[in-house]
């Protein structure tokens, strides 16, 4: 039998016959971290949780984590060689609707060397029957995979051909696809074990966006109709004290890395007295936090020890300003709401995030105006994103195109990434030029609101190889820091694939723009050719050295080879009034003509086409000029 292409003549227990007998034949277990598994720095927790169970139950288990910004198809490649090295027989994946064609591609390949696959994730869980029936895996997991995964595996290691009597899970046997009944949710929470960091280790990922997210509560209250959310599985929330001490064990293994922790749970703030005594014990940590919260759970005794405590900013589900869509999309929030929270919000200095939905059902021009004159007057408060509306499977909406012809066919919908439709009340014309503007009002409030980074920056690169980063924000003149991010692997990546970064003030919680600069270039080029740079300079240890001219060379040179740092007996530049102190000598810039009362045996300048010049200037002062040529290094 064939369906959606995919060969399902092979039953999951036909290809599971090779564990017919444990001792021949031992499961290993591989999970595969992939580029689409991590968003910025929010690795897959429910992936890495049931990995570390299987570990932890007795398995041979592996993981294969992506690089940062690696592709897809580089990554894919990684992994087949993986499975062939490791003789890996067992590959468990996870992956929401978005990327079902790249999702059944994997699946493919990993099936073609033999191993059993099992799928979970939102992808599963959104349209079991579709999925299970297309995309080709042997295993299916719908719901929370915890429990299911552990009672497969076992069945699969002990040879079974009847996997009928676990919970949650789709297979393909006798010519049919059978579901089995859902699994009941985990109750208590807390019961779960902490990840194992040792097979799970992000650390890469942390160094780059030095970002710790928490999820300390699973399922949602509510039921808006565009987020997919089963209304029969019930919110649950982990203790403060599992929270804290799963926060401790993560700074005790990440360290330094861990600079910013987001607390990604739908509904942070339900419950005021659990509120209260999170902002308690969250304090003395001194790290600055982020969290969701919706606008009907604020007020200013809430926001002030959120301020308190180290809160410097709060994601808000605003979707929409105007009334008869918050009441469509099932919201339970009204615009006064959303005026009342932020209001509160910035008076207690936090900075306010929202996300505008353009596309619901009810939607008009008239609503869409609403939206975009909110959006405009509050671009240099709030910082707030616009967006179309997302059609997800298992969703309220999704059920809505379906019904209504306009999504016809539901593989295909799957099968083309879950196009942006047009389910409201506008034109399709209308529609089509709405996204078009919201991509452009979206980078017009950038420019507007993330002023370009103007004044001299600081840096400094230590013996180990890293950079640390000093920029002033632009709205209250306050220095921003990002520290000891590795120069070889990491620095050209921390500004992202638009070539630049979006930080937060923790003083006035603005949010700027810092541009790449050529000075990270330049510390990536000069820091891969070290070792010849210091052999040249080691000669000049010691020696009496002028700085004429400034450049992010010279501060390179100055913060690698310390010893050539203090050799430096003055720093003078055309252009002094531009400069501060300088951080890494210690020793103030200087108008050109200091350098007339100052004794010196070398010179050292960045500014290589102005050496004639230069040369010239000191000679007019009677001085004798031996310039140190660092630039002829690499010829």
């Amino acid at each position: 039998m064939q369906t959606g292409g995919i060969d399902l003549s092979k039953t999951a227990s036909s290809r599971c016959l090779q564990f017919e007998n444990e001792k021949k034949l031992k499961a290993r277990i591989l999970f595969p971290v992939t580029p689409f598994n991590i968003f910025n720095g929010l690795f897959p927790y429910g992936l890495a949780l049931i990995g570390t169970m299987a570990k932890k139950a007795g398995y041979e288990v592996y993981s294969l984590i992506c690089k940062p910004d690696e592709e897809l198809t580089n990554y894919l490649d990684r992994l087949i060689k993986y499975i062939k090295d490791n003789n890996i027989n067992i590959v468990a994946i996870s992956a929401n609707s978005t990327i079902y064609p790249e999702t059944k591609n994997m699946i493919k390949r990993v099936r073609s060397e033999g191993c059993v696959t099992i799928l979970g994730g939102i992808i599963v869980t959104s349209h079991p029957i579709l999925i299970a029936e297309s995309i080709g895996a042997d295993f299916y997991i719908y719901g929370e995979g915890e429990e299911t995964f552990l009672e497969l595996i076992k069945a699969i290691t002990h040879g079974k051909d009847d996997y009928s009597d676990i919970d949650g899970l789709l297979y393909y046997c006798e010519n049919k696809t059978v579901m089995n009944k859902p699994r009941k949710p985990i109750h208590d929470l807390d019961s779960l074990p902490f990840i194992d960091h040792e097979l799970f280790d992000f650390t890469e990922h942390l160094r780059l966006y030095r970002t710790l997210f928490l999820i300390s509560s699973r399922s949602c209250p509510y039921s808006c109709t565009f987020c997919y959310n089963k209304t029969h599985i019930p919110y649950r929330r982990h203790s403060l004290n599992y929270s804290f001490e799963q926060l401790d064990d993560y700074l005790k293994y990440y360290g330094e890395n861990i600079q910013e922790l987001r607390f990604n749970d739908s509904l942070f703030n339900t419950d005021k007295s659990y509120l209260s005594e999170f902002c308690e014990r969250i304090k003395p940590y001194g790290l600055p936090y982020s969290i969701l919260s919706r606008v009907s759970n604020v007020d200013k005794e809430t926001m002030k020890k959120l301020k308190d405590s180290g809160c410097y900013a709060i994601l808000y589900g605003l979707e929409s300003v105007n009334d008869s869509v918050l009441q469509s999309m099932n919201k339970k929030i009204t615009f006064k709401e959303i005026e009342n929270a932020f209001e509160i919000t910035k008076s207690h200095g936090i900075k306010s995030y929202g996300v505008l939905i353009f596309g619901d059902i009810v939607e008009t021009e008239e609503t869409v105006k609403e939206n975009l004159e909110f959006f405009f007057a509050n671009i240099l408060k709030h910082s707030i994103l616009l967006t179309a509306l997302h059609i997800y499977p298992g969703t309220k909406v999704y059920d809505y195109a379906v019904k209504n012809g306009i999504i016809q066919n539901e593989l295909e919908y799957f099968e083309s990434n879950l196009p942006i439709l047009n389910i409201s009340r506008l034109s399709d014309r209308y529609f089509t030029s709405l996204l078009e503007k919201i991509n452009r009002y979206n980078s017009i409030c950038s420019i507007a609101y993330t002023p370009l980074y103007t004044k001299n920056n600081t840096y400094s690169v230590s013996q180990q190889g890293t950079v640390s980063f000093s920029v002033f924000c632009p709205i209250c003149n306050n220095e921003v820091h990002i520290n000891n991010i590795d120069i070889n692997t990491e620095l050209s990546g921390i500004f992202g694939n638009q070539n630049d970064r979006r930080m937060d003030c923790r003083i006035c919680c603005s949010q700027f723009r810092w541009h790449k600069m050529p000075m990270v270039e330049t510390f990536i080029f000069f820091h891969k050719h070290k070792e010849k740079y210091y052999q040249f300079f080691h000669s000049y240890f010691g020696k009496k050295i002028l700085v004429f001219g400034m450049s992010d060379v010279i501060r390179y040179f100055i913060s690698a080879f310390p010893e050539l740092g203090s050799s430096i007996v003055g720093i003078v530049d055309s252009k002094y009034e531009n400069f501060h102190c300088d951080s890494y000598s210690g020793l103030k810039v200087n108008p050109p003509e200091y350098a007339e009362n100052t004794d010196f045996e070398f010179v050292i300048s960045g500014a290589v086409y102005r050496i004639n010049e230069i040369v010239k200037v000191l000679q007019n002062m009677g001085k004798k000029v031996n310039i140190i040529n660092w630039n002829d290094v690499l010829k």
